[in-house]
């Protein structure tokens, strides 16, 4: 066998084995050499377990949210006392208590669309129970309770 047609069996066999495992394939510096490429991790899941609590900025769903379908399936109400938040699987229960004063409120995640830079965005009424003003934000505390 020749030499040209070693390397272009060699190729063959890296390009191959590398499908095999799972791993994309690059081809390095134009020579047609197939290079696996490793595939990024997925972002960590940081999931709060019940009686674990967390803090940041909460948000309140704006006025274009009503009747919308949420990522639970839900429609959206502003009457409602539920919540968005990234990780927390739907259906579980938070206690959120607003760090500079006493209002508190216990809602249902029904939802993942959290504004960047908050932990947790409320309902109208759930926002409305802690003293937010409308488009408003505050510092809250978040405690699972289920």
């Amino acid at each position: 066998m020749s030499l040209s047609g070693r390397v272009c069996l060699c190729a063959c066999v890296a390009a191959l084995a590398a499908i095999h495992s799972g791993c994309s394939v690059g081809f390095g510096m134009g020579l047609g050499i197939a290079i696996p490429v490793g595939r990024r991790p997925p972002p960590p899941v940081y999931v709060l377990e019940p009686g674990e609590s967390e803090s940041g900025e909460v948000a309140e769903y704006g006025r274009r949210w009503a009747g919308k379908v949420l990522a639970s399936g839900d429609i959206y109400e502003g009457s409602a006392l539920t919540c968005a938040h990234r990780t927390l699987p739907m259906g579980s229960e938070l206690r959120v208590r607003r760090l500079d004063g006493p209002a508190d409120v216990v809602v249902r995640v029904n939802d993942r669309t959290v504004p960047r830079g908050c932990v947790v965005m409320l309902s109208r009424a759930a926002a409305g129970r802690l003293g937010l003003a409308p488009g408003g934000q505050a510092t809250v505390a978040l405690k699972v309770l289920k």
